[in-house]
C-alpha cells in the first residue's frame, strides 16, 4: 500500500491556519466595533454657561450664545425664539439655527463649511471667513453681509430666501459658487468679482443687482421691474 505522506502533513497545516485566522477575527472585531467614531460634540456658551454637546439650544428668549473654538460637523446649534446674537469663530462645520425673532449671527474668524440658517424674523449675518458652505436669510427681510475676508468657494450657496433681502460682498468676497435673493425685491452688490465658475441669480421679484467684474453669470431671473448693472465683464443675461 502506497501511503502519500504529502496529504497527511497538508491537512494538519491547513487546519491550524484555518484555527489561526478565526482567532485572529475573533481578537479584532471588538476592537474594530469600539474604533466606530463618537458623534462630535462643540463647546459653546449659552447666556455665559459653557454647554458641550452634540446639540446647543437656547431659549424661547433673547439668549447669547458663543461658540469660539467652532462647531463639529455633528453638532446643531439652535437658538429658538427671541432676538439673539450668536457669535462663532474657528471651523463652523455643523448647522447653526436662528429660529424665531431677529437675530444676529457673526462669524468672526475662521470659515463656514455647514450651514447657517437665520429662519424667521428679520436676521443679521456678518461674516468675516471663507464660505464653504450655505447661508440661508430664511423667512423675512435680512441683511446679510460678507466681509473681503469672505469669498464664495465654488460648493457654497448664500441665498436671502424669503423676504425683501439685502447681500452685500466686500471687495475680496469674490464669488466663485452661487448668491442669490429668491423671493420678493431683493439688492445684491457685489464689490468685487463674479469668476468664471461664479453665477448671481435675482430670482422672483423686481431685484437690484450691482456687480463690479463679472466674469461669470449675473442674471437677475424673470420679474417685471428687475434691475441689474455690471461695471466690468460679461453684462446682466438669463442663464442658458
Amino acid at each position: 500500500m502506497t501511503y502519500d505522506t504529502n496529504r497527511h502533513t497538508i491537512r494538519p497545516a491547513l487546519r491550524r491556519a484555518a484555527r489561526a485566522v478565526a482567532l485572529a477575527a475573533a481578537l479584532f472585531l471588538p476592537a474594530a466595533v469600539l474604533a466606530a467614531p463618537a458623534q462630535a460634540a462643540s463647546s459653546c456658551t449659552v447666556n455665559g454657561v459653557p454647554v458641550t454637546s452634540t446639540v446647543i439650544r437656547g431659549t424661547e428668549a433673547a439668549d447669547t450664545i458663543e461658540c469660539s473654538s467652532g462647531v463639529a460637523a455633528d453638532t446643531l446649534v439652535e437658538a429658538l425664539g427671541g432676538d439673539d446674537t450668536i457669535t462663532l469663530a474657528g471651523i463652523v462645520a455643523g448647522r447653526v439655527r436662528g429660529g424665531d425673532g431677529a437675530d444676529r449671527s457673526t462669524l468672526t474668524s475662521g470659515e463656514l463649511t455647514g450651514d447657517l440658517d437665520g429662519q424667521m424674523g428679520r436676521d443679521v449675518f456678518e461674516v468675516r471667513g471663507p464660505v464653504k458652505g450655505n447661508i440661508r436669510g430664511g423667512q423675512d427681510d435680512d441683511d446679510i453681509h460678507l466681509y473681503g475676508n469672505a469669498p464664495v468657494g465654488p460648493a457654497a450657496d448664500v441665498r436671502g430666501a424669503k423676504g425683501a433681502d439685502k447681500i452685500t460682498l466686500d471687495v475680496g468676497a469674490d464669488v466663485d459658487g452661487l448668491v442669490e435673493g429668491n423671493d420678493e425685491r431683493d439688492e445684491i452688490r457685489v464689490l468685487g468679482t463674479v469668476n468664471p465658475s461664479g453665477k448671481v441669480h435675482g430670482n422672483a421679484g423686481p431685484d437690484f443687482i450691482r456687480v463690479h467684474i463679472n466674469r461669470g453669470i449675473v442674471d437677475p431671473r424673470p420679474g417685471p421691474g428687475d434691475d441689474c448693472m455690471v461695471d466690468v465683464g460679461n453684462p446682466c443675461v438669463p442663464e442658458s
